[in-house]
């Protein structure tokens, strides 16, 4: 049997550890041999023997094995905790780094430099860094003066620092402040200001230099410093922001030295910056009165960006200004529409704000809504033109021209000083006023208004910024005035020295007319304001209220008709076309159309006269009596106070 063992066999079918395998051996013999048995015994004691010690061991070393594992799973927990915050720290890094250099190429900020200086000026307090200070002060002073003229924002302007202005405070050795200098210096777009002061022989010079720039000199007495330095200012400006310093000049009323900065830029600037510049050279001819030629500029502005609302801003001020209004009218609503959500990027906060007042308020009174402008003229109340506060004028002219004759008044006894020729002054600022002419106008007390627009027109005589104002809105509305009171001769020569592109003076020149019974001649003009203005309501009212005088119904509701189509809320065309439809007999029909004018014009005494009228005609008396308390409360001229006391003595209740 012993022969048929095989021990390598054996244990490599069985998998049996040797030990196993050699104790199987000696038990497998000592059942076969005796004298084995012993041996056998005494193996397996020393076998068991062996394995308790082995168990002893494992047990002593069990405590020792989990206290190592535990340290090395510590270990691991720390190498990973090290090399995430390695991987942090390079991360932060990186950004850092990234957020250095896109912070250093976006860089466009000012940074004047300490001036060297004699040594005597830092015993005065004013070493190179004092001096440097107070040159940065003044070019943001500058800058602060060129923004209500300007419309620009401040990232749309070529060489704009914005509020990033500083004096460069020397610094030795490496920082990490050193560092990011470096970096904008070397990336970014920054303008440096440097400069020095030295003694000559009969004072000082002062030389500054934007950037390598050539420097400018200024050269004066030691006490005249500050001075010189404003000068150097000015200097320094001029040759990194032209645009904004032409907004400094027209801000001083230097017209011509503007313009000789604006025209090189508008002509072969960058293409970015030529239509701000066409548009700004249009603002500053407006501004020094000559709108014919602003006008061309402002077209060339649209034209080279017609996703900017300032060209036609700026197009529409000179057309108001010579009262062309089918153009200022189409402007307003183009600007209207480019402002109208976001603010457009190249447009300063202010100059936004500035559209977005004018636009309805312009709409509304071209087209006859004057109680929707006078709503809207609020918003002005609080707006200051060089110390003086207009809102309240522009309210009490739209009020006065809504029939609304003592809300106007009430405004202007509040302002005591206050006269057509301070409205006529500060009418191209914001729009034209005339509200005590308005509220004469409104009662046909002609003489008081034609005397007031005369004084208004005075006024402002020999100022070459109401030049065009004074011919375009005053000289019409004084014209007809005059024909109203009498003075036939000199409307006609005070009418005929006024513009044919002029809206109103075609306009006037047809009421003329028909104040001399010439209503041929009448018509053919108020054919050529339409022609001028098809969008704008009021000549075409004005030819139906001569039609309606002179008994022509159906020739005067047709252009009634068609003026309130045009002018949807203006009031006047309603009331006229009640008055032709009660000449009709059709008071029936005649009550909506004075219930629709009521909401544009609550306060007219005639509409409430006429209203009571058509009322009265239906047998409804005791409405008509309220029509008629109404419009005795209200503005009533001569002849309607009378008619009024007529109807009020028939009515039956």
């Amino acid at each position: 049997m012993s022969g048929d063992f095989d021990l390598g066999a054996n244990s490599a079918e069985t998998d049996v550890e040797p030990a196993a395998a050699a104790i199987g051996i000696a038990l497998s013999e000592a059942n076969n041999e005796p004298s084995i048995a012993a041996d056998a015994r005494d193996f397996l004691r020393k076998q068991s023997r062996y394995l308790e010690l082995q168990m002893e061991d494992l047990h002593e070393q069990r405590d020792l094995t989990l206290s190592h594992l535990r340290w090395r799973r510590f270990n691991d927990w720390i190498r990973a905790a090290w090399e995430s915050a390695l991987a942090v720290v390079g991360i932060f890094a990186i950004v850092v780094l990234a957020s250095a250099v896109w912070s250093a190429f976006h860089a466009k900020g000012l940074v004047v430099r300490p001036f060297k200086t004699p040594p005597d000026f830092a015993t005065k307090g004013l070493d190179g860094t004092v001096l440097a200070q107070r040159l940065l002060d003044k070019l943001n002073g500058l800058v602060v003066e060129s923004e209500p003229v300007a419309f620009h924002s401040a990232d749309a302007i070529r060489g704009d620092w914005g509020d990033d202005s500083k004096v460069e405070i020397p610094q030795t050795g490496v920082s990490v402040d050193e560092m990011s200098r470096s970096l904008r210096a070397w990336l970014g777009s920054e303008t440096h200001v440097s400069g020095e002061i030295w003694p000559t022989r009969d004072g000082i010079a002062v030389t500054v230099r934007a950037d390598r720039g050539a420097g400018a000199t200024v050269t004066g007495r030691e006490a005249d410093l500050d001075k010189l330095l404003d000068n150097a200012a000015e200097k320094i400006l001029a040759e990194t922001q032209p645009y904004r310093y032409a907004a400094v000049l027209v801000q001083r009323g230097a017209f011509a030295q503007a313009i000789d900065y604006l025209r090189p830029i508008a002509h072969g600037g960058a293409q970015a910056d030529r239509a701000w510049a066409y548009t700004f050279w249009s603002n500053t001819l407006v501004f020094a009165g000559d709108n014919r030629a602003s006008i061309p500029l402002a077209d060339m502005a649209v034209r080279l960006d017609p996703s900017d609302p300032s060209g036609y801003f700026s197009r529409l001020s000179a057309e108001a200004d010579l009262y062309q209004a089918e153009g200022t009218l189409r402007d307003l609503r183009a600007v209207g529409r480019l402002v109208t959500g976001s603010r457009p990027a190249n447009l300063s906060v202010p100059a936004l704000a500035v559209m977005r007042q004018e636009v309805p308020f312009g709409v509304c009174g071209l087209t006859g809504d004057y109680l929707c402008a006078a709503t809207e003229a609020q918003q002005f109340s609080n707006l200051d033109f060089f110390g003086f506060q207009y809102g309240d004028l522009l309210v009490a002219s739209n009020e006065a021209l809504a029939h609304d004759g003592s809300a106007a008044r009430a405004l202007l006894e509040s302002h005591p000083q206050w006269n057509d020729g301070t409205a006529v002054f500060y009418s191209p600022a914001v729009g034209d006023m005339l509200p005590r002419f308005f509220v004469f106008a409104n009662v046909e007390q002609w003489r008081l208004a034609a005397m007031d627009a005369a004084a208004a027109d005075r006024a402002t005589q020999g100022a070459m910024g109401h030049r065009d104002t004074r011919h375009t809105y005053v000289w019409p509305w004084l014209a007809y005035a005059w024909a109203r009171s009498g003075n036939i001769a000199g409307a006609d020569a005070l009418i005929a020295m006024t513009p044919l592109d002029c809206t109103p003076c075609l306009q006037m020149r047809g009421r003329i007319a028909d104040v001399k019974n010439d209503p041929a001649s009448a018509a053919y003009w108020f054919a050529r304001t339409i022609a001028d203005a098809p969008s704008i309501p009021f000549a075409t009212t004005d030819w139906g209220a001569m039609l309606l005088r002179r008994g022509d119904l159906d020739g005067a509701t047709a252009k009634l008709a068609l003026a309130h189509k045009i002018g949807p809320h203006f009031a006047d065309p309603l009331e006229m076309w009640g008055e032709a439809l009660m000449l009709e007999n059709r008071s029936d029909l005649a009550l909506p159309k004075f219930e629709i004018a009521n909401r544009y014009a609550p306060k007219w005494g005639r509409l409430h006269l006429k209203w009571g009228e058509a009322l009265g005609y239906l047998g409804r008396s005791i409405e008509a009596h309220a029509q008629y308390e109404a419009a005795s409360a209200l503005d009533l001229s001569p002849g309607d106070k009378a008619e009024l006391a007529k109807q009020r003595a028939a009515v039956k209740i």
